[in-house]
């Protein structure tokens, strides 16, 4: 199995740095996903630690509060989707899952790539944009949130079958907010 981290992938990382780790007890990891993305939502490679998650959802808000913070702590630009679906890696103790790991990187609310491609046709068309809201051009997202860049598909884009697994059914954010249960698995 390959894997390497990608030059964004690796860019990602605060200042750059990360180090790969065997993980090799039991963990749960989480990441969201745009709604429109479905089952191919679970097969990203950014992950972040359940108890972080668990601590966000902690503080009273709804689902878009939740997002709002996510997006805040690990740099999750609007505009790579509605985070609105939450997926659960359950890593169990006897399993070994190499990882990227190390602090999210700030990242501009709407991608570079993004203001760059609505320049391009200067004007803001909401109707073709993936999410709801409009670029607010100079405003970031902190980062600093720790980070697991997991190997759910190898650099090649290979499947790797045995994370998939481990992969739970997707959960809807909103319901989560309002249930930590759902998330905890209570």
């Amino acid at each position: 199995m390959q894997f390497d981290l990608t030059s964004e992938e690796a860019c990602s990382f605060a200042m750059g740095f990360f180090r790969f780790s065997l993980i090799e007890v039991p963990m749960r990891l989480v990441r969201f996903s745009h709604s429109a993305a479905g089952e191919a939502g679970r097969l990203g490679r950014f992950w972040m630690h359940a108890s972080d998650i668990a601590a966000l959802l902690a503080q009273p808000g709804t689902g878009r509060d939740l997002i709002g913070r996510v997006s805040d702590r690990w740099a999750i630009c609007d505009d790579w989707g509605d985070k609105a679906v939450l997926w659960t890696l359950t890593i169990p103790p006897v399993a070994r899952i190499l990882a990227a790991i190390g602090k999210a990187h700030f990242q501009p609310t709407i991608s570079p790539k993004t203001l760059e491609q609505q320049r391009d046709r200067n004007a803001w068309n909401a109707l073709s944009c993936p999410v709801y809201w409009l670029p607010t051009g100079g405003a970031s997202y902190a980062g600093g949130g720790l980070q697991y860049i997991v190997p759910v598909r190898t650099t090649d884009g290979a499947l790797n079958r045995g994370i998939d697994a481990l992969i739970g059914p997707p959960l809807s954010t909103d319901k989560v907010a309002t249930n930590l249960g759902l998330f905890l698995g209570t």
